[in-house]
């Protein structure tokens, strides 16, 4: 393991109108997104 830089992501939802598991799903989204950028290409 090594040392990487990191940039911390958050996302605010009002749980009135997004479940928990709908907003953790979009966070992980964009997380993968930005990890492997190219995927945003093919569609």
């Amino acid at each position: 393991m090594e040392a990487r830089p990191t940039m911390p992501i958050v996302l605010g939802a009002d749980h009135r109108l997004i479940d928990g598991d709908v907003a953790e799903a979009f966070k992980n989204s964009v997380m993968n997104d930005l990890r492997e950028p190219l995927n945003l290409l093919v569609t």
